[in-house]
C-alpha cells in the first residue's frame, strides 16, 4: 500500500504541519540547503514541528535545477554543504539525502550526473544517497549503482513509472491549508527520518546452559565418536573433563577426513642424555590450543561482529568486523565504491571507507582470476578500536567441519549453520583453490557474510549460492549451500597481511 506525502519549497508552520497530518499525509520532503537560500531552507526547528505533527521528513538538496550537470566538482561541493546541513538539523545517520536532478535530461548528461552523485556520496559519510529525477535518470542511475534511493517525478517521464522508485511525485502545484505543495506517494525504503531519539538495538543475552546440561550438538559429536570407537565414555555431566574439547575436535576432524580407525600410540624413543650444560636452558612454553566454544557463544560473538552492508541500488549485503574497525566483505558487494554504510547490532549505522579490493590471482596460463574479497574500514576513529570483532582463522577449513554464519539477506541478523563439503574448488574452470563449498544456505544479501568456526574465528567469506553435498541422517544429499572464500588460503591471507 502506498503512503501519502507532500513536498514543498516554503517552510511549514506548526499549524500547517498539523493540518497536513490531519489530512492523512505521512511525510514531508523539504529542502536541505545552505543559509544563503534561507527562504526554502529546512531548519532543526521545522523538522521538530513536522515530527510533532506525526510525519516523517525526507531531505532533498538542491541549489539550482541543473547543478548535477556540473559533474564531480559540483558533487564534491554539494556533498560538503549537504553534510553540514544534515549535522545542523540533527538528521540521524543512516537516513537518506536526495540530490535533485530537476531538469529535462538527455543521455549525454548521464555520465556527469553519475559523477556528481558518486562525488557527493563521498562527502556524506554515514548517510545514504538518493536522487530525485525523471524516469530515464532513475533507471540509468539504478543500473550504474550511483544511488541507493530513488524519488521519481512525473515531469519529463513520458507517462512511465520506474519500479525502482521509492517515492513518486505525481502532481505539482496543489494547495493544502493555504500552502503550495506537490503530491507524492511512497512504497518503502524512503530513507526518511524524524527528530525523535533513535532507538538502540540491545543484544539479548541467552540464558547460560545449566552446568549439568549437555548441548545437542555436543551429544551428536560424542555419539559420532562413540560409534567410530574413538571414545568410550557415555553422556555425563563431566563428559569433557577427562577428554578436553580441543582433543574431541581434533578426533572429529580426523574421523570426518576418513581416518575412522584410532591410531595406535607408538612408544617414544628414549633420548640419550646430553652432557649437563653449565646453566639449565629455559624451556620454551608450548602454545595452548585454541578454546572450543559452545555454539551459543559463537553465535553471540558472530552476531555482534556481523554487519549489514548497503551497496548502491541492488540491495544489501553482509560483512564482518575485524580488529581495528576493518570490515571484510565480498568484492562484488561494494563493487569498488569508496564509501559503504554498515549497520551493526550494537552501534547503529556507521560509514566505512575502502581500504582495498583483491587484485586477483594470475594463474599458470597468465590469465587473471577474480578473488572476491574487499576490505573497508570504519571512518569514525573513535569506534575503530572498540567495535566488536572476530579474529581471522589461521587454519584452513577441512571437510566435515561445522560453521556458523549471521547474515542479513532476507532478515537482519539471521543465524545459519552448515558443514564444509569441498575444501578447495580446484576443479572449477578456472581453478579457484581459495574457495570452498559449505552447506550454509546462501541467499541474496548474504554475500560477504561470515563463516565462523567453533573457535569463534572467521574461516570464510560467503560469495554466492550453490548446491553442495550434505549428510542428512545416514544418506548424502544435494542441498542448497554456498561458496565461500577461505581466508587462511595464502592467496587471501597474504593480501590481507598488507593491511591488518
Amino acid at each position: 500500500m502506498a503512503t501519502k506525502g507532500i513536498d514543498c519549497a516554503v517552510p511549514l508552520t506548526a499549524e500547517k504541519a498539523k493540518a497536513m497530518a490531519a489530512a492523512g499525509y505521512k511525510f514531508v520532503a523539504r529542502y536541505m540547503v545552505p543559509e544563503r537560500l534561507a527562504w526554502k531552507r529546512l531548519t532543526k526547528a521545522e523538522a521538530g514541528l513536522i515530527t510533532a505533527a506525526g510525519m516523517k521528513v525526507v531531505s532533498v538538496f538542491e541549489t539550482t535545477a541543473n547543478r548535477p550537470a556540473g559533474g564531480a566538482a559540483a558533487g564534491l561541493e554539494d556533498g560538503v554543504e549537504a553534510y553540514k546541513e544534515a549535522q545542523l538539523i540533527g538528521q540521524p545517520i543512516g537516513s537518506a539525502i536526495y540530490f535533485a536532478v530537476d531538469f529535462d535530461t538527455k543521455a549525454t548528461d548521464y555520465t556527469a550526473i553519475e559523477a556528481y552523485l558518486r562525488a557527493a556520496a563521498t562527502k556524506i559519510p554515514g548517510y545514504e544517497i538518493g536522487v530525485y529525477a525523471e524516469y530515464d535518470v532513475i533507471e540509468e542511475m539504478a543500473k550504474r549503482g550511483a544511488a541507493q534511493h530513488f524519488w521519481q517525478t512525473y515531469a519529463w517521464s513520458g507517462g512511465k513509472k520506474s519500479p525502482r522508485a521509492n517515492i513518486y511525485q505525481y502532481k505539482n502545484g496543489q494547495t493544502i491549508a493555504g500552502h503550495t505543495v506537490d503530491f507524492n506517494e511512497s512504497y518503502g525504503g524512503e530513507g526518511w527520518w524524524d527528530t525523535r531519539p533513535q532507538a538502540v538495538e540491545k543484544p539479548v543475552d541467552k540464558p547460560a546452559a545449566k552446568p549439568t546440561e549437555i548441548p545437542e550438538w555436543k551429544r551428536a559429536d560424542h555419539d559420532e565418536l562413540l560409534a567410530a570407537g574413538l571414545l568410550t565414555s557415555d553422556h555425563t555431566a563431566s563428559l569433557d573433563e577427562p577428554v578436553p574439547q580441543w582433543m574431541l575436535f581434533a578426533m572429529l576432524n580426523r574421523l570426518r577426513k576418513g581416518e575412522t580407525v584410532p591410531q595406535e600410540q607408538q612408544p617414544k624413543p628414549v633420548p640419550t642424555p646430553d652432557p649437563k650444560p653449565d646453566s639449565e636452558p629455559v624451556p620454551t612454553p608450548k602454545p595452548k590450543p585454541p578454546t572450543i566454544l559452545d555454539w551459543a557463544e559463537v553465535e553471540r560473538r558472530t552476531a555482534l561482529a556481523s554487519v549489514q552492508v548497503t551497496f548502491g541500488t541492488a540491495g544489501r549485503g553482509s560483512g564482518t568486523l575485524l580488529p581495528g574497525g576493518y570490515v571484510l566483505t565480498a568484492k562484488h558487494v561494494g563493487n569498488g565504491i569508496d564509501v559503504i554504510t554498515v549497520r551493526t547490532k550494537e552501534n547503529g549505522t556507521v560509514a566505512a571507507g575502502l581500504v582495498g579490493v583483491h587484485p586477483g590471482f594470475k594463474g599458470p596460463d597468465g590469465k587473471l582470476v577474480n578473488v572476491d574479497v574487499a576490505l573497508y574500514r570504519v571512518t569514525d576513529t573513535k569506534l575503530q578500536n572498540i567495535l566488536p570483532s572476530l579474529p581471522l582463522s589461521p587454519e584452513a577449513v577441512i571437510a566435515g567441519q561445522d560453521l556458523l554464519s549471521v547474515v542479513h539477506g532476507d532478515t537482519f541478523g539471521k543465524v545459519k549453520r552448515g558443514t564444509v563439503d569441498r575444501v578447495s574448488i580446484s576443479t572449477s574452470s578456472p581453478p579457484t583453490p581459495w574457495e570452498f563449498d559449505c552447506s550454509i544456505d546462501g541467499n541474496p544479501g548474504d554475500s560477504g557474510g561470515a563463516a565462523v568456526n567453533q573457535f569463534g574465528e572467521l574461516s570464510g567469506v560467503i560469495i554466492q549460492e550453490t548446491m553442495v553435498n550434505a549428510k542428512i541422517g545416514s544418506a548424502w544429499q544435494r542441498v542448497p549451500g554456498c561458496e565461500a572464500i577461505n581466508v587462511a588460503h595464502s592467496v587471501v591471507a597474504d593480501w590481507l597481511k598488507q593491511y591488518l
